[in-house]
């Protein structure tokens, strides 16, 4: 614990003085970040060996961070550092470690190699803090996708504590990745607020028997839901899209109406998509969701498309869904229910 806070000084210290202040062979040594926005937090981190950079002396501050990259920063901020393990996944230490300590939970995450989101920085951040989500509204423009789920609730309360910022038009954008220099930044800033709460401690391990993640080769299985918006009567969605990669492509069939399959994308007509296909918004490079299937009301509900089909309230649809890696394909079924 004294550790931390003398990191939380540190911190507190590089937000309260000029960059040039800070000056130490570390800064010497990091080759990519001397005219940098995020140099202070990044230097103060490495310094503390909370997050490291590559054996080439660079820290990249412009790529991407994993599930399991910044799980190993979450842990080593809060505690003492757990190692790298010897068998398996590099990152399982850290994983179990948050895992016992609730930070993350069963089914939140099902591949670690993975750029983590926004959404789930906050999440994690949140939990990390001993702090709870708040529910309600929230000034972003973009917050009416967000507002009543679970990722809204934590996002609220990390711009409450002022450790995740949204962009200069007013947007959180959760499902956007986040940069290593971002992820420094929100930590230094993760640090100020624990340096600033009286007898601040860890969360508690709830649990020593915690199982740790399968092979990084595994076969991921697929969450599948039905989602309802005012102008799509039924969306048959993968949840936990955001764990695949493209070595994974994706078909579904309705297999009690088979007139629905005509009018669907390539992959109800047995054809295959990969998860960007099915990601992408058309308006922006930002991944929304993990839609296989969908029934616009305004096709639907025409007398054009009544007198070939009639969707209903109540209506059960029922549909198989097929994931393919490689040589290796399993099938789903799937029941929706029309509202």
């Amino acid at each position: 614990m004294k550790q931390k806070i003398i990191i939380g000084f540190l911190v507190l210290t590089l937000l309260l003085t000029p960059s040039t202040v800070v000056a130490d062979s570390n800064a010497d040594t990091i080759k990519d970040i001397q005219d940098h926005w995020a140099k202070d937090a990044i230097l103060a981190l490495t310094e503390e060996k909370i997050i490291g950079g590559y054996p080439d002396g660079t820290f990249r501050p412009d790529d991407t961070i994993t599930v399991a990259e910044f799980s190993k920063v979450i842990s080593t901020t809060i505690g003492d550092d757990v190692g790298v393990a010897t068998n398996g996944n590099w990152f399982n230490n850290y994983v179990v470690d948050l895992m016992s300590r609730n930070i993350i939970r069963e089914g939140e995450f099902y591949n670690y190699n993975r750029n983590i989101t926004r959404g789930e920085i906050a999440r994690m951040v949140v939990r990390a803090l001993g702090e709870e989500p708040r529910e309600g509204e929230s000034n972003f423009n973009d917050f009416r996708h967000l507002e009543g789920t679970e990722i809204g609730a934590y996002v609220n309360t990390a711009t409450d504590l002022k450790i995740i910022n949204g962009y200069p038009d007013n947007r959180f954008r959760p499902h956007n990745t986040a940069t290593r220099a971002e992820t420094a930044t929100i930590i230094t800033k993760m640090l100020v607020v624990i340096d600033q709460t009286d007898n601040w401690q860890p969360p508690k391990k709830v649990s020593d028997n915690v199982d740790a993640p399968p092979n990084a080769n595994a076969f991921i299985e697929p969450v599948i839901i039905t989602n309802y918006d005012t102008s799509v009567l039924i969306m048959v969605e993968i949840e936990n899209f955001r764990d695949f990669n493209d070595d994974y492509e994706f078909s579904i069939k309705c297999t009690n109406y088979l007139q629905l399959n005509e009018r669907q994308t390539p992959m109800a007509s047995g054809g295959f998509s990969t998860v960007k296909d099915l990601t992408t918004s058309k308006k922006s490079s930002e991944l929304i969701s993990g839609r296989l299937f969908g029934l616009p009301q305004k096709y639907y509900t025409s007398q054009r498309y009544t007198n070939d089909i009639s969707i209903e309230k109540g209506m059960e649809i029922d549909f198989i869904v097929t994931v393919k890696k490689g040589n290796e394909q399993r099938e789903y079924l799937h029941s929706a229910v029309v509202k």
